[in-house]
């Protein structure tokens, strides 16, 4: 007899389908029924046996309803497999927040000055310079900090650098050198 099934797998064929469906598959296969089926006794069969395995399906349900323990582990581990899927959801939706932030963070850094410094950083927000000042004083309009750099023929980290305050520093930007005045090489 080659071939044998479990009793295993019969289970699973009689939960899935229906025990008198099961017994004529095995007869068919067998060799104990030899003859074919009418159209009509195979609709029939397979109706019932529809019909018996939405039968079986309802019955499982309603036995799951009778032992009110089972069901409610049933529906705590419903609810904690719910939550957590809704928590990764949420972890994941702040993650490409984060990311998106850093990303629009990464881009105004190379062509905005975004600080320097305490006490100093709150003019940086102004958008619109103050046209009066400027030609009060002769100054030219520059619309950014990339186009300063670039009129000093800097980097931008250079000037990022060279304007950054800070009051307790320990590097001087600046290069003092000494010009003797005319009075101080006489003797």
């Amino acid at each position: 007899m080659a071939n044998q099934p479990s009793r295993e797998d019969i289970r699973k064929r009689v939960a899935e389908s229906t025990k008198d469906a099961v017994i004529l598959e095995e007869m068919k296969r067998f060799g104990f029924w030899k003859e074919e089926l009418s159209p009509e006794l195979e609709d029939i069969l397979q109706k019932q046996k529809e019909t018996e395995t939405e039968l079986n399906t309802l019955v499982r349900k309603q036995t799951r309803y009778r032992n009110p323990e089972t069901l409610r582990k049933e529906m705590l581990k419903e609810r904690m497999k719910a939550s957590k899927q809704k928590r990764q959801e949420a972890k994941e939706r702040k993650e490409q927040k984060r990311l998106a932030r850093a990303e629009t963070w990464k881009k105004r850094k190379e062509t905005e000055v975004l600080y320097l410094g305490e006490d100093v950083s709150s003019g940086l927000s102004e958008t619109e310079p103050n046209l009066e000042f400027l030609a009060k004083w002769n100054l030219p309009n520059i619309e950014n900090p990339l186009a300063l750099a670039n009129a000093l023929s800097l980097k931008l980290s250079q000037l990022r650098f060279l304007t950054y305050n800070r009051k307790v520093s320990l590097v001087n930007h600046y290069k003092r050198f000494y010009i003797p005045k005319k009075w101080e090489g006489r003797d």
